[in-house]
């Protein structure tokens, strides 16, 4: 019976990861150990991804074990191996400059605690080096002081959109507004602490956009979240 090991969180439900372990278990009579390492502050998004991922490999006719684990990947695959005898390791990343895992230099890591084959899939972002003509613009209102699980939430929507490969987004702060509550928010001469208006702007795919609303839905409490169809005439990145 072959033991697969795998580690992953953000490209558990990938589609990539999900083929890579169905070739492995064509080869044969297979176990699957998943462990999505995780902060603290994102162990019900990781459980709720590690679920699916279960579930989607559940059905390729094995037996599959998951559980979010240590943040440190490292350090989850050195309690599971005193606990079980793997006969592979598969960890599953995004590419380099998105993955804080390969930023870390988990591989090498990971080959200085075993032995074992080891295999470092990794899974595209997704990232449209092009956008299509015609693609769509999400606009989120939001204010200043709007947090979630103490983060502030603009900065929180920014990072998951890179996460999830958009093209990009910006983040722009306002002077003054009001929204649902009727109340004036303005900067003040000599403070930048009042809670202004935020305005996140993404523009991509419509099918990328729409898998972004997840988050968006997650995140923004009150507000207001405009989703339009534009025309991209330039995309370029810059030449530092």
């Amino acid at each position: 019976m072959h033991r697969l090991l795998v580690v992953a969180n953000r490209t558990l439900d990938s589609q990539e990861l999900r083929a890579h372990i169905a070739a492995t278990v064509a080869r044969g009579p297979c176990e699957i150990r998943v462990l999505a390492p995780s902060p603290t502050d994102e162990v019900d998004t990781a459980s709720q991804r590690l679920a699916r991922a279960v579930q989607s490999l559940s059905s390729l006719g094995v037996r599959v074990e998951g559980s979010v684990t240590d943040p440190d990947p490292v350090a989850a695959v050195e309690e599971a191996l005193r606990d079980d005898a793997p006969n592979e390791i598969v960890v599953s990343t995004r590419p380099a400059g998105i993955s804080r895992w390969l930023g870390e230099e988990l591989p090498a890591r990971l080959r200085a605690v075993t032995n074992l084959p080891f295999t470092h899939l990794i899974v595209p972002s997704g990232r449209s080096d092009r956008l299509p003509a015609t693609a769509v613009r999400l606009t989120v209102l939001l204010g200043e002081s709007d947090t979630h699980d103490g983060r502030p939430v603009g900065s929180e929507l920014v990072r998951r959109a890179r996460e999830h490969g958009l093209a990009g987004a910006t983040l722009l702060r306002g002077i003054e507004g009001f929204g649902a509550s009727n109340v004036v928010h303005r900067a003040a001469l000599l403070s930048l602490s009042d809670d202004l208006p935020l305005v996140l702007m993404v523009v991509d795919a419509p099918e990328r956009v729409e898998r972004f609303l997840g988050d968006v839905e997650e995140l923004v409490e009150g507000g207001l979240v405009l989703r339009e169809r534009v025309e991209v005439v330039k995309y370029e990145g810059r030449v530092d």
